[in-house]
């Protein structure tokens, strides 16, 4: 028996086990005997039901792929890169700095306004604390419109608004075939 599992990327939102059995094949082998074997594991076997995405959804990142006899008896371990589906989160001022942050287009279009707006005010410190690890950490699961209202805030709240549209026009974008 060949048995293949997979590991989710670490920091994974959804709810999985440690390890998930994901294909196996029975192979009959005479002693000494070599056979290359193929398992293949459809994309949408990685997803999880995702209650912030309102359906089921593929996390991106690097899962652990790991092949034996049994889950005891691990004989090949890999990693493989999967980018994760595209986000049907909509984002607003009230959406937390996290959310934008872990959100793949609008985590783009807030760290874009980020730089651009420290570019402006470099003698000024502005921009600079939502670039410092430990601020964000802090800051992680605020509004990002109580964030603008900060008086050093690299976000104005009335720019939120056209954030936010960045957001859907590239999101419109991605789902446009032509």
């Amino acid at each position: 028996m060949v048995q293949l599992y997979s590991r989710p990327p670490r920091g994974s939102r959804g709810a999985h086990p440690v390890r998930e059995l994901r294909a196996f094949t029975a192979v009959d082998l005479a002693p000494g005997e070599e056979r290359t074997v193929t398992l293949a594991v459809p994309r949408a076997e990685l997803a999880f039901w995702s209650v912030r995405e309102n359906g089921w959804h593929v996390e991106g990142g690097t899962y652990r792929i790991d092949v034996g006899a049994s889950s005891r008896d691990i004989r090949l371990s890999a990693e493989a890169e999967i980018a994760a589906d595209p986000s049907r989160v909509r984002l607003n001022g009230r959406s937390t700095l996290g959310e934008w942050l872990s959100h793949p287009v609008g985590s783009a279009v807030l760290q874009r306004h980020i730089a651009a707006a420290r570019a402006a005010s470099a003698t000024s410190g502005a921009a600079t604390g939502l670039t410092d690890p430990a601020v964000l950490r802090f800051l992680r699961d605020t509004p990002l419109a109580v964030i603008a209202d900060f008086p050093i805030s690299p976000v104005a709240p009335e720019e939120l608004p056209a954030l936010a549209r960045a957001v859907e026009a590239a999101l419109a974008e991605d789902d446009d075939p032509s």
